[in-house]
Formats: C-alpha cells, structure tokens, sequence
C-alpha cells in the first residue's frame, strides 16, 4: 500500500508542520498539540516532517538543493544537521535534526547569504556536509560556481565563513561530494564541468584552506564533456587501499561524453613528498547522458561501497533504472581502453518498479537524484531515487521516491518501496533532490538513516520518519521498508 497516505487518517493530529527561519527558540507551528518525538504506531507508515520555505527565504524552489551533516560538537555530543538552498544565487538555511539524544527537527539554527552583497555570485549551486574543519565542527560548503568560490561554514565559528577557491579562473563547485572523515584526502570534492573545456575534479585540502585539483586518467575527454557534473563519494575498507593511505573512493561523471571514472584518492606515501593522487579504478562508458546521476553505497554489507549510475531521464529509449557496479570489479582502469561500453566491467540492473504505487516509471524522470542511508541500522544502506516529475493519483509531477532496501545480496528490487508526500501537489516535483540524514538512533557503529526530499515546486523539503522513535510500537523501525 502506499505508506505515506494510509497514514493521515489514523492520526488525530496533522502531522504536516511548517516552521519560520529567524526564531531564537524551536520553531515549530502545530495546528494541534503535538510531540514530534513520540506518536502512536502508524501500522508501519512513516510519519512526513516539513520543511517550508520560510517567510524570509527570497527565493522560490526552496528545496531545489538539499545536504546533511552529522559529527560530533565540541563537548563530545552527536549532532546531525540538514542545509537546503534554491539553487544558485539563492540563501542557505541549515536546521537542527538531533543534538545527542533530543529530536529537534525544526530548529533553524542560522541562515546564509539571505542579504546583498552577503554571499558571491552562483552561491547555493551545490551543498556538502563537512563533519569538521580543524577545530571547527559540523560545517557546510556552499559552492558559487560563477565565482569559483566554496565558503565552508561551521556551526562553532558561524561568523567566520572561509572562502577557499583555485588559484586561477576555474569554477569548482557545480557538484560536491564529502570525504569521509577518516581519509587523508581533505574535506570535500568539488566539480568544475567547465575546466579546461572538458572538466576537473578539485578536492578541498584538510586546512581548508585552499582548493587542488586531481590528476585522474580516463578523464582526458573532448571539449563539453562535463567531467565533474556529478560526483559521489564513499569510504573504502582497509583491505582495499590500491597502494594508498586511508583514500576514499570517488566517483565522478562526464555525463555530455557519457563516462563515469571511479577513482581512489589519498596520500602516496611511495611517492617523494607523500602528495595525494587520485588512482583510476575504471571507466564506466555509455550514450551521451549516462552518469546524470551518481552514487556509492555498501549495499551487501560486505564493507566495500557499490557504485550506482543512472542515465539522464531526457535520453530517449534509455532504460528506466540504474546500473550498480561492485568495487570488487573495479580496478587497474578496467574499461578505460576503449570510449564505449564494451570494455565496461560487469553490472546488475535494478529497474524502476513500473505500476507500483501507481508509479509510471517512463515519465517520471526516476533516477534523476540518488541517496544512500542505512534506514533500517542493519549494516547495508538502502538506494533512494528520485523521481520528480512522477505523478501521484493523477497529481501531475508531484513527484515519488523509491527506497531499494540492501541486503546480503546487494539490492533487493524486489522490495522496493515507493514514497509518496500523503499531502501531494501536482508540480510539487518531489524528489529533486534528495539526502539521506543520520539519526542518533540505531547503534553507534551503525546509526539509523531518514530519507530527505526537495519538493521546490511546492518550496518545501519533506524528510521521512522511517527509525523507530521513543513511542513507536512499528516492528524493527523499518516503516520505509516493505516487510
């Protein structure tokens, strides 16, 4: 059944809430009196928080960009936040989602770029959640490819933004991509699709400082070829470091050519001055478009990440899913030989499940955002996929998501769920964009995950209970999860 809209009736409350930015207390706006933090079971529904547009967001399509954060506060405490922008030249509005063990979702902790002259030009194109910056904790890097500049603030230090850029006239920051905490490859990758005519990849350096571009082979394409358009980014076990120290796996794409490399980047320790390099692990090649949208995610929970790639949804005649690679088949440039798909590794297709929920997977633009999160704490991530332009009982472009729960095999298709807004607008194109934000719940090796979704056509980011919270009866938490 569809989930999301079975739940409403059940409720004695509205569970739709809207919330102001510039309130110095939480700022939640209940029709009805309401505990966020504890609800009665809702037979496996989960419960939709809203974000709204707030009255002082000048800007429409809030909800167009979205990102999360979660580490550690200076005390030692666990936090997870959520940032959200309309694109470029728009504001940045970031909001509390738990602080150690309170549940504060709706708390919009500070704003950015909400005056003239505030922020530089493009700002709000791209967003990345940086867990820290030397002693700075839970940050953001707002990209302004105009500009070529990415400002890195942090909750601790608000008032001091660092503003990092190249040295010459490159515009990183079209997409990012953390780096996971762990890797000595820096803080965030940043794309810039327009470098040098076909694209770069820059990574920002663990001062946070400055910006440095990666060498990567198999990147040396035409002109337009967008290399840096979408980036992904991933932890990669001990076993697998490729010769160097703590890297982190990266995947970019060039989508106008076509391929997406996958890449290990971190220190070279055999090389005089330990500088760190990017080693190609392969090329992954298709039509123009393919590499839209991509991903990484330890969806068997064997500790290595699966590499996720969908085509542009205006291809025509492509297919209506997505293409996982797993790392174990990635290595040594496999597939860089040749520039089509004939020497691509092998893959398993996950289509888009057709008539689900009503679902129409041709015209619903599924696979146009990718997300990853362990919603269920069981070790493996689950895929979320958007599909913004999906209609939901004959709604036009509401939009839908759909969550692929991992298991022991990879992916389970067969138990993918489609999520749905139980308060659908037609054109709200729900979807867009799309995060998954950590919780405090689940364990400390493997903290829960809640699917978050930009819906700007309705300027509202909609994030979806799926953990059990204090009062849920639902079985396991698992109430985005077909059982």
């Amino acid at each position: 059944m569809n989930r999301l809209r079975a739940m409403l009736p059940r409720i004695a409350m509205p569970l739709r809430i809207a919330m102001p930015l510039r309130i110095a207390m939480p700022l939640w706006t209940f029709v009805a009196a309401c505990n966020p933090g504890a609800f009665d079971d809702l037979e496996n529904s989960a419960s939709i928080r809203v974000l709204e547009r707030p009255s002082d967001f000048d800007r429409i399509r809030f909800g167009a960009v979205v990102t999360t954060v979660r580490g550690s506060l200076p005390d030692g405490t666990e936090g997870s936040r959520i940032a959200i922008s309309a694109g470029p030249d728009t504001p940045v509005a970031v909001y509390d989602v738990w602080t150690g063990s309170e549940f504060v979702l709706g708390n919009a902790l500070f704003d950015l770029c909400d005056d003239a002259g505030e922020c530089d030009e493009g700002s709000g194109a791209s967003l990345v959640g940086i867990p820290e910056q030397g002693d700075d904790r839970l940050c953001f890097g707002v990209g302004a490819p105009q500009s070529g500049v990415t400002r890195v603030v942090c909750e601790t230090s608000r008032a001091e933004a660092q503003r990092v850029s190249p040295p010459g006239d490159d515009n990183p920051g079209v997409a990012s991509a953390p780096i996971p905490t762990a890797s000595s490859a820096g803080l965030a990758f940043l794309g810039d699709p327009g470098f040098d005519g076909s694209g770069a990849v820059f990574r920002i350096v663990e001062d946070g400082g400055s910006l440095a571009p990666l060498e990567i082979n198999g990147s040396d394409l035409a002109d337009d070829a967008q290399f840096g358009a979408r980036l992904a980014s991933s932890a990669l076990p001990e076993n697998m470091n490729f010769g160097l120290v703590s890297p982190a796996l990266l995947v970019a794409s060039a989508p106008t050519a076509g391929r997406v490399i996958v890449s290990a980047v971190g220190v070279d320790e055999a090389t005089e001055g330990s500088p760190v390099v990017a080693t190609t692990l392969a090329c992954l090649d298709g039509a123009s478009g393919y590499g839209a949208a991509v991903a990484a995610g330890d969806f068997d929970g064997d500790g290595a990440a699966e590499v996720v790639v969908a085509t542009d949804p205006a291809v025509p005649d492509r297919f209506v899913g997505v293409d996982i690679y797993s790392l174990s088949e990635l290595s040594g440039e496999v597939g860089c030989t040749e520039d089509d798909a004939s020497d691509n590794p092998s893959s398993v297709q996950i289509a888009c499940p057709d008539g689900e929920e009503g679902l129409s997977c041709p015209e619903s633009d599924f696979g146009a955002t990718l997300a990853v999160g362990d919603v269920n704490a069981d070790g493996r991530h689950e895929l979320l996929v958007g599909a913004p332009r999906a209609a939901v009982d004959g709604l036009v472009e509401a939009g839908a998501l759909v969550l692929f729960p991992g298991s022991a095999d990879g992916l389970d298709a067969r138990s993918a769920d489609v999520l749905t807004d139980s308060d659908a607008n037609a054109g709200a194109q729900l979807g867009t964009a799309v995060a998954m934000v950590e919780t405090n719940l689940g364990t400390d090796a493997t903290p829960r995950a809640e699917p978050v979704a930009g819906a700007p056509g309705a300027d509202e980011v909609l994030v979806f209970l799926c953990s059990d919270l204090s009062g849920d009866q639902s079985e396991g938490g698992n109430r985005c999860l077909v059982e």
